[in-house]
């Protein structure tokens, strides 16, 4: 298996990773922080953090800056993430 391959199916093996990628799919109207992100997952937000980074350094989460605002969204140029959110609403997991 190739190195690109592995690495995707590494960030999609985490529970958090997925749970953040669909409450950025179900909540997609709203801008999202850090904060809010955490409030819908109910996850840590030590958690969240350390996954949100992974995510946008895999191109999955887009993240713009306002000042110190950060506002987390899911990649609308990312053909893997169009076929996932697809997915996931299909499977009515959204």
């Amino acid at each position: 298996m190739d190195e690109n391959k592995e690495q995707l199916l590494r960030l999609l093996g985490s529970y958090s990773r997925l749970k953040i990628l669909c409450i950025l799919l179900k909540y997609q109207e709203q801008d999202l922080t850090l904060y809010k992100i955490t409030k819908y997952s109910k996850l840590s937000k030590d958690i969240v953090r350390r996954n949100i980074s992974i995510l946008v350094d895999a191109g999955f989460v887009d993240m713009k800056l306002y000042g110190t605002i950060r506002i987390y969204a899911l990649s609308e140029n990312n053909p893997f993430v169009i076929g996932l959110s697809e997915f996931l609403i299909k499977s009515k997991l959204i």
